[in-house]
């Protein structure tokens, strides 16, 4: 059996062909080379080309490093300090010149935009149409037009990322332009919305916190779904 020699503990790093390439993080859907991979045509997105798929399986069939598990083995033995372990997850993104999150536990999936359809005859600002979701049509909804984000911060072209929500088996899907990252929130580590962002959807935003030097709202999942419902109607 394979012995990993190496093991990233945030990140996939090992994840590799039989070969040693990784074609997903070169010309594939998280690379930057030319021509880009043609199996893509076929495939839509990496995560379901067997290339992919057999890789991830000789990751998790391998045997991990020694110095890895100790390491492991020694970092669940430290106790979590309180306010670590009673904070809450959030995944931060970007719209515009507007940091946002919402809660990780929220979030089905977090992909390339699909193919979208236009809805006759309704109001594009908020409800901007639907999107096809492994063959469900999910509703596409505009987070600028909910929270009132004037479109002079935005750049259409550059929604290159798209958020798929799922509460209460009601699911939405959110175009953003990036995608930042995890933190972890204590409740109480949560600083009040400013009164001067009764325009950018204060009532979707339950508290403010710092990350990577920016201040990001973080919305509050029920009143984010109760607020998507209503745009349906």
């Amino acid at each position: 059996m394979e012995r990993l020699t190496h093991m990233d503990p945030y990140a996939l790093a090992p994840l590799v062909t039989a070969s040693g390439e990784d074609c997903w993080n070169q010309n594939g859907v998280w690379g930057q080379q030319t021509p880009r991979c043609p199996r893509l045509q076929e495939v839509i997105h990496c995560r379901n080309c067997d290339v992919f798929a057999q890789a991830g399986r000789r990751l998790f069939e391998s045997a991990a490093n020694i110095e890895y598990v100790s390491d492991w083995a020694e970092d669940k033995s430290v106790q979590v300090a309180p306010s670590v372990a009673n904070s809450n997850s959030y995944t931060a993104f970007r719209l515009g010149n507007e940091w946002l999150a919402v809660a990780t536990g929220m979030i089905r999936e977090i992909s390339e935009m699909g193919a979208t359809h236009r809805i006759p005859h309704r109001n594009q600002s908020i409800l901007r149409g639907l999107m096809s979701l492994y063959g469900q049509l999910v509703p596409w909804i505009s987070l600028e037009g909910l929270m009132g984000i004037t479109e002079e911060y935005t750049r259409k072209h550059d929604h290159r990322r798209c958020i798929v929500i799922e509460h209460d088996e009601q699911v939405f899907v959110f175009s953003v332009m990036q995608v930042q990252g995890l933190m972890r929130i204590a409740a109480d580590a949560m600083r009040e919305v400013p009164a001067a962002s009764a325009a950018s959807g204060e009532k979707l935003i339950m508290g403010v916190t710092t990350y990577l030097g920016h201040d990001v709202g973080c919305l509050d999942g029920e009143a984010l779904v109760k607020a998507c419902n209503g745009c349906l109607l």
